[in-house]
């Protein structure tokens, strides 16, 4: 996440991801409290389902849905519910956005069946779609800023290295280090510096976490001592860096400073494990700490401060989505009977579940929040479909 006015999908749900869970989920649901209004952003014509994964600030909602002939396009909702269609590249059937900025640019890819491979691209504020890569290559964007600069990955089909696309279109290979060739990109922030990871294509060799300075300039974060398995949630526009790394007593949730220097996110003493998986806007970090008790969701507030989420009585399972510059945490909850909830942790940790659709199916998940506090994710209906859905307060 590069910052508060940028919203970043890290690994949004499909349609196709959600038809194979309602496929084999279980169908009962759990009677428990719930709050707020859900409305249903409904479908393209002639398609049958729809999710949404970002919600900008201004209420515009950016998300998938199926057409006519049932493949996936990126679509996006006015703030009055109006979908549009967001299209493909000439010769690709399929899309979806990744990323997008306070001024209403999108990025993420096109494609076609088989083995075509993903094409970054480009919407303009209009929804125009432009190529940002050549088709010979795979490209993913993964975050894009309010200077429209964009970080991803592209794949030659012998290595894969980060790399930042400027708005017209310039792409920049980012520098990687001499034992470790291959590289990814996990954010950009509103100056232009990037987060990612190089490492070497052996299973054994060597990975690094590293900041790439605008230039661009390469900075090697500290390593974590015995650690290894390395992975990043994201930057904030401040500079820091936060992921999480494997050792042989389990995960452990990071921070890298502006120095470089890494350090544990902060946890109760008798933590087991500890990772996080996602940087919102003004540095708050999101993911789980695990104790002989139990897991917990945990949020971490900019200073380091944490803050363990409620459980859901009774529940079997949570994960968290994303957090917005209030601390509002959002996700999605398992119950004993393996229908979900989409729910909603306040600034105080304490949380409440979003309604699903009235006579709709056992199953419903968040995927992002906006500083007003609105929500958006899917719902499932009564016929068994996903759609996209937006819950207010």
């Amino acid at each position: 996440m590069s910052s508060g006015t940028a919203r970043q999908a890290r690994g949004m749900v499909t349609i196709a991801a959600i038809g194979a869970l309602c496929a084999f989920a279980a169908p009962a649901a759990a009677a428990v409290p719930h709050r707020g209004e859900v409305v249903d952003l409904g479908l393209l014509p002639g398609g049958t389902q729809s999710t949404a994964g970002l919600i900008a600030e201004d209420g515009t909602v950016v998300g998938q849905a199926s057409t006519a002939d049932g493949t996936g396009h990126a679509v996006r909702w006015s703030r009055n519910g109006r979908i549009t269609d967001l299209g493909t590249l000439p010769g690709h059937t399929q899309s979806a956005v990744t990323a997008t900025n306070s001024t209403g640019e999108l990025v993420g890819i096109s494609n076609a069946p088989a083995l075509v491979p993903d094409n970054a691209v480009r919407w303009d504020r209009r929804g125009q779609i432009h190529a940002m890569a050549p088709e010979a290559y795979s490209s993913t964007p993964v975050d894009v800023n309010d200077h429209g600069q964009v970080a991803g990955v592209v794949e030659t089909g012998t290595t894969s290295q980060a790399v930042v696309w400027s708005r017209d279109g310039h792409i920049t290979y980012l520098p990687v280090l001499p034992d470790a060739q291959t590289s990814s990109a996990v954010g950009i922030t509103a100056g232009g510096t990037v987060a990612g990871i190089v490492r070497s294509p052996y299973v054994d060799g060597p990975q690094y976490a590293v900041r790439w300075r605008p230039g661009p300039a390469l900075e090697v974060l500290d390593s974590y001592p015995d650690g290894w398995g390395l992975w990043l949630a994201g930057i904030d526009d401040h500079g820091l860096v936060s992921g999480s790394v494997y050792t042989d007593q389990g995960q452990r949730a990071l921070r890298w400073d502006a120095t470089g220097h890494v350090s544990e996110l902060t946890v109760p003493a008798d933590t087991t494990e500890s990772y996080a998986t996602a940087v919102g806007p003004e540095g708050y970090v999101i993911g789980a700490v695990s104790t002989p008790n139990g897991q917990h969701m945990a949020r971490w507030a900019p200073s380091g401060a944490l803050t363990l989420l409620d459980n859901v009585p009774s529940s079997s399972f949570s994960t968290v989505a994303a957090v917005n510059a209030r601390g509002e945490v959002v996700g999605q909850v398992t119950l004993p009977d393996y229908s979900t909830h989409a729910v909603r942790w306040n600034r105080s940790g304490r949380v409440t579940l979003l309604p699903r659709l009235p006579g709709g199916g056992p199953y419903a998940a968040a995927a992002d929040i906006n500083d007003h506090g609105t929500v958006v994710g899917y719902v499932i209906t009564a016929g068994g479909y996903p759609h996209a859905a937006v819950w207010r307060r």
